[in-house]
């Protein structure tokens, strides 16, 4: 008859497929994505609020691993014409994509929403330019307006979705159309607003933001890292709970779309979840006599195989 910690381990193993072997960590997010933003760049927008709007979208990248094996970053702007600003094929290094960000001109125009969606359809995402079979397709529209053609920019956006494409959206100012953003978006939770024009996106929305992008990547084969005794993260957290033992610890981990390591303290149950690991933040890896440290991690079901060879 197996004894308690025999049934713990298979109950993860079957229910969750969870693996047990160590891994190397990229940045915030650890998966490898296919991200474009989509940038409204016309006369609404003006200048201050572009840049703004710029500045923002490098506070989300930071939270990517962008490399050529990692997260590839496109850009397209538009107004009354869309532009191809980068490239998932471009070299992707970091400080140059940054570099690039900044360097995009505002132009006066139209809100042409449905060109700009198209020119992501035809530029980005397609084999051709650069889009790869293997990881997930995001697309985030940052907009401050409504789109002048509205039913050309419904079948834009539903002809990427039908491809696959995970579309977010951030609306800024007053002017926005949520109703329309909520359509676009591929969920409800993938809209968010920022309510003042030319205010950066506040640090805790461009978390948000980013932790949303890349819980696309999340699936459902679950490793499980080696655990740290006698060490917790802090700074990070998303929650906290008590909980019977380090495997109920484990499962809110991963149910939790936005968990990528938790602390367990044995003597009180208590566990607190965090978004952050320990290689991102290794100053906030702290001595705590009563916690366990442990780390999560999720990879795509066709590369499950051979793992810890």
């Amino acid at each position: 008859m197996m004894n308690q910690k025999m049934r713990r381990s298979l109950f993860l193993v079957l229910q969750l497929q969870v693996i047990m072997c160590v891994r190397t960590f990229g940045s915030v997010c650890p998966f490898a994505i296919d991200l474009a933003f989509l940038l409204d760049a016309s006369w609404s927008t003006g200048p201050s609020n572009f840049q703004t709007m710029k500045e923002s979208v490098n506070k989300i990248i930071d939270h990517f691993h962008v490399s050529d094996e990692g997260t590839h970053i496109g850009v397209v702007s538009f107004s009354d014409e869309a532009n191809t600003e980068l490239r998932f094929t471009d070299k992707q290094e970091v400080t140059k994509i940054k570099a690039s960000v900044l360097a995009i001109k505002n132009r006066n125009g139209s809100t042409r929403t449905d060109k700009g969606l198209l020119k992501c359809r035809l530029s980005l995402f397609s084999a051709e330019s650069g889009t790869r079979a293997n990881v997930p397709r995001v697309l985030l529209v940052i907009t401050d307006g409504r789109s002048y053609r509205r039913n050309r920019t419904r079948k834009e956006y539903r002809k990427l979705k039908r491809r696959g494409i995970s579309i977010f959206a951030v609306g800024i100012g007053s002017r926005v159309r949520l109703r329309e953003l909520r359509a676009m978006a591929s969920q409800r939770r993938h809209v968010f607003q920022v309510t003042a024009e030319g205010q950066m996106m506040p640090l805790d929305i461009s978390l948000k933001v980013s932790l949303a992008l890349c819980s696309v990547g999340r699936t459902s084969y679950a490793i499980i890292h080696p655990v740290v005794p006698q060490h917790s993260l802090e700074h990070h957290p998303i929650m906290s709970k008590m909980t019977y033992d380090d495997m109920e610890c484990a499962l809110l981990c991963i149910k939790h779309s936005s968990c990528y390591s938790f602390n367990f303290h044995s003597s009180s149950g208590l566990c607190e979840l965090s978004y952050a690991r320990r290689s991102d933040f290794p100053k906030d890896l702290s001595f705590d006599l009563a916690s366990t440290y442990s780390e999560l991690d999720f990879m795509r079901g066709e590369s499950k195989k051979g793992l810890c060879a």
